[in-house]
């Protein structure tokens, strides 16, 4: 162990450059994921070529659908003018702010004096969860950058609890403010355990008695109000929106289906969904065994409470999805090394050294299953949208029409590639049904609806694969 002591700086960047492998290798190699990430790349694609970053639209009207404030669309345009119009750009900034949060566990499990490999054990907790593989840390999506905001406040709450260093204060509400912003109502989410910690811990007067913390209320309320008042001026019936969407048509009733049990995240605990669930066991048979751990750390108290008010708040919600877990995850990362670290305190030094030497291994067995679960997101599924993203060639630009069932139907992963490709070339992808074909039409679609058509295929075949192909139409 003492090897490991002495090249500490070297194992860190070793470590992080790991982190980094997991969250930004291959993040353009998969089309975008129906409903979200679709939509959402469909809104930065809409905002970056009409230049309208007052509010998002979809289908050339303000999007009601979604109603989320839209700072993460506009970190995906700046992401976009940067790097191109790709599904990596609309990643990566989901991508960044999962990176920034291993980071902040790491410094704040530090701050707290804790060795080295505890932070390294609760970001990969953090990290071996499905917070990895779907809507999370390489999804364009909200989850990510919520989660960012959001253990950044509670991290600088609690600082201020222990140092009351005003700086710490006006931080919190900076970031509680770009939580919001960033998905609306849940970026309040953690503020429940929070005023809860504060209460029994006998600490309110930290806050009523510091002019910081109106003047930081007052600046909140002030820029969350301001977005919702102006964006309702500019669009008339947002706020009845969001209310159906984001609180009554959210919280109080199930929306989409999703109507699951009121032990439905009990689930995001399995084994196959979060690799550290043993060792989570453990420390919890470890901590009932010995409450005192509990009673003597404010660090540990902090923590649990987050955990507790936050997973009762969304287990009382009626509409239940799998992702609304993730902003837990990072406390229990963290809550998993401190009890690690406090269970290691009771053994001898060759016990101890076998406690450290199983958690490292455990953790290389967890990087290596993250390690090809990320993989496994990166193939592609045969699609339309696959076609169009490899195929098809922009240098020779045409007017095509792209074969669906229904011209109306929801098809969000196609119009980025539409509203991509006229962009890039001025011309068009149109949805398109087979009677509303025309000789002379360059169309896509499947191989197999080509031979059952009443036309014929031009005998100049512009390019196909296995499954899609693009042909010009011309009448028998």
């Amino acid at each position: 162990m003492n090897n490991i002591i002495r090249y500490k700086q070297v194992i860190i960047c070793i470590f992080f450059a790991m982190v980094a492998f997991l969250l930004f290798y291959r993040l353009d190699m998969r089309t975008f994921q129906l409903w979200d990430e679709a939509r959402l790349a469909v809104n930065s694609a809409y905002m970056l070529i009409d230049k309208n970053y007052y509010y998002t639209i979809y289908q050339n009207t303000p999007d009601f659908w979604n109603t989320k404030p839209h700072l993460l669309i506009l970190f995906q345009v700046l992401s976009m003018k940067i790097f191109g119009f790709s599904e990596g750009s609309i990643r990566l900034p989901s991508a960044i702010a999962a990176f920034l949060n291993c980071v902040l566990i790491y410094y704040w499990i530090k701050q707290e004096n804790y060795p080295f490999l505890y932070g390294c054990l609760a970001i990969f907790v953090f990290l071996s969860t499905s917070f990895l593989r779907y809507h999370g840390a390489r999804a364009g999506d909200y989850e990510s950058l919520l989660i960012l905001w959001e253990l950044s406040y509670c991290y600088a709450f609690f600082k201020y609890m222990q140092s009351q260093q005003q700086q710490f204060l006006w931080y919190g509400f900076i970031l509680l403010t770009l939580a919001v912003l960033t998905k609306g109502i849940a970026g309040l989410l953690f503020i429940p355990g929070i005023v809860i910690f504060v209460f029994f811990k006998r600490k309110m007067e930290f806050f009523l008695k510091s002019k910081s913390f109106y003047f930081g209320m007052l600046i909140f309320i002030l820029c969350i109000i301001g977005y919702y008042w102006l964006h309702e001026i500019l669009t008339p019936g947002y706020l009845e929106n969001v209310y159906n969407n984001e609180i009554a048509g959210r919280y109080f009733k199930v929306i989409e289906g999703h109507n699951q049990s009121w032990w439905f995240y009990f689930d995001s605990f399995s084994l196959t969904n979060f690799y550290f669930l043993p060792i989570l066991l453990g420390n919890i048979v470890y901590l009932l065994s010995d409450r005192k751990i509990l009673y003597q750390n404010l660090f540990l108290q902090y923590i649990v409470t987050l955990c507790l008010t936050f997973f009762l708040i969304i287990s009382f919600s009626k509409t239940k999805i799998g992702w609304y877990a993730y902003p837990i995850y990072p406390f229990i990362g963290i809550f998993i090394a401190v009890l690690s670290n406090e269970l290691s305190k009771f053994f001898d030094d060759a016990w101890r050294n076998r406690w450290i030497k199983f958690i490292i291994l455990w953790m290389i067995i967890a990087y290596i299953a993250s390690v090809v679960t990320m993989l496994a997101s990166t193939l592609e599924e045969p699609n339309i949208t696959s076609f169009l993203k490899n195929n098809l060639k922009y240098d020779i630009p045409h007017d095509y029409k792209i074969i669906v069932d229904n011209d109306a139907q929801y098809t969000p992963f196609l119009d980025f590639y539409r509203e991509k490709y006229l962009a890039e070339t001025h011309c068009h992808l149109k949805k398109s049904t087979f009677n509303q074909l025309n000789n002379g039409d360059w169309v896509i679609m499947r191989n197999d609806q080509a031979n059952k058509i009443d036309f014929s295929i031009h005998v100049e075949l512009y390019t196909k694969d296995k499954n899609f192909g693009v042909y010009r139409m011309k009448v028998r």
